[in-house]
């Protein structure tokens, strides 16, 4: 297949994101008196994930794009939840505005990760959680989600030819699970992966990074770990302790719905990919490309896409500029 991206080359004139992201959380940081110093970059994607090991705080760095409202909103629903007594990250300070990006802080929990069967304990009792009095809510709507991000591709991401197809291919999706989406709708997360909880020592499981979190189909929270295991190689030992610890298989019990979920999260993750490698990593070309094409195909699965590795184990020396 041809190619159907162009990739951007990063000049001396175009500083590396995640270095103006680190700027960024140095200012927020020391302008709210938390200590910067050898901050440890975790998540280097859309937005930046940094620990601040000498004041027990991470920091997010949240691309330009982002709504300060939707950031207030999240602040918002991690207090709703604290207050039901459901673990998650506890905000710290206030949302700083600077060069350009939001940025926020929570406290730490720690650099540990929930078992697969604590992670989908965990997820059960959200999707069982009712819903906090007087929190605003948003809908979440994965399709809808999937057209946006595709309306938001710039041309460098992806050709004509390949927006079109994909299009295409969503219409497709989607209208086969409009007609058959059945599940009442609940408290979801939205981006189901161990990183995105944690472990804390003195605790249990927390969830952490609620930027997608909302009232929708638990189908999508339902079929992660299934997705995960039949594109990125889960393990599938993982897949049934993570089953164990939610009590549910939604790929064995309901497998007509889990076939309509596929391609629709197939789009979304594709999507991320050509996104990420035209706007910050373009050496993500080649697997966006390949995703692409994957989809455009009509490839069986299972799939072989690479899994996102966002975790960045170097931290800035201590005392050095950002």
């Amino acid at each position: 297949m041809t190619s159907s991206l162009s990739v951007p080359l990063r000049t001396a004139e175009a500083p590396d994101p995640a270095d103006t992201a680190r700027q960024a959380l140095t200012d927020a940081a020391l302008d709210q008196g938390f200590d910067p110093d050898g901050a440890e970059l975790l998540h280097n994607a859309r937005n930046w994930v940094f620990r601040l090991p000498n004041s027990g705080l991470v920091g997010k760095v949240h691309s330009r794009s982002t709504h300060y409202s939707d950031v207030a909103r999240q602040a918002r629903t991690a207090d709703a939840l604290l207050a039901a007594d459901f673990p998650t990250a506890a905000p710290v300070g206030r949302i700083s505005v600077v060069r350009g990006h939001l940025v926020d802080f929570t406290k730490d929990l720690g650099p540990d990760h929930p078992s697969q069967r604590q992670h989908g304990a965990l997820l059960r009792r959200l999707h069982l959680l009712p819903r906090p009095a007087r929190l605003d809510i948003v809908r979440v709507d994965k399709v809808a989600r999937a057209y946006a991000r595709l309306d938001r591709l710039r041309p460098s991401a992806v050709s004509d030819t390949g927006r079109v197809g994909l299009r295409r291919f969503l219409t497709t999706a989607a209208d086969s699970y409009h007609q058959a989406r059945r599940s009442e709708l609940c408290l979801t997360h939205g981006d189901i992966t161990v990183t995105n909880a944690a472990l804390p020592e003195d605790g249990d499981a927390a969830l952490l990074d609620l930027e997608t979190f909302g009232l929708g189909d638990p189908a999508w929270d339902q079929a992660a770990s299934a997705f995960a295991r039949a594109v990125f190689g889960k393990d599938p030992q993982e897949h049934e302790e993570w089953v164990g610890g939610y009590g549910y298989d939604i790929a064995e019990a309901d497998p007509g719905m889990y076939e309509l979920l596929v391609p629709i999260m197939g789009v979304n993750s594709a999507l991320f990919y050509l996104d990420w490698a035209d706007r910050i990593r373009p050496e993500a070309r080649h697997e966006a490309e390949h995703r692409l094409d994957t989809l455009l195909t009509g490839r069986p699965l299972p799939w072989d896409w690479a899994p996102v590795h966002l975790v960045k184990p170097s931290a800035a020396p201590s005392g050095s500029a950002p």
